[in-house]
């Protein structure tokens, strides 16, 4: 029968590192094709009507600011993986260090 828990810390840490890198990359990514986008819908742009690039515009901006906070959440998820192996760990060193006359 498999183990019901596991742990391995530097699986673990790799991807928490991984995951907040990638948000920070996301981030700068979606910034730069944000700028891209709110000039392309500018009179000079390569995309003006006009009526509908204002329109255009703030959906976009909208999406992006939707996208960005999503994306901002990376953070905490890997927060919570890095916590939850902290604290299992501690437990297992607790669990350990009990004198066994105690229990």
């Amino acid at each position: 029968m498999p183990a019901d828990v596991e742990v391995d810390p530097e699986a673990v840490k790799m991807v928490v590192t991984a995951m907040n890198s990638r948000k920070d990359e996301i981030i700068s990514d979606l910034n730069i094709l944000h700028t891209a986008v709110a000039t392309m819908l500018t009179i000079d742009g390569g995309l003006w009507m006009n009526e509908s690039s204002p329109v255009m515009s703030t959906s976009f901006q909208a999406f992006s600011n939707n996208l960005s906070e999503a994306i901002s959440n990376i953070k905490n998820f890997a927060d919570s993986f890095g916590s939850t192996v902290e604290n299992l760990l501690m437990m297992d060193h607790g669990y350990a260090s009990q004198d066994p006359e105690d229990s």
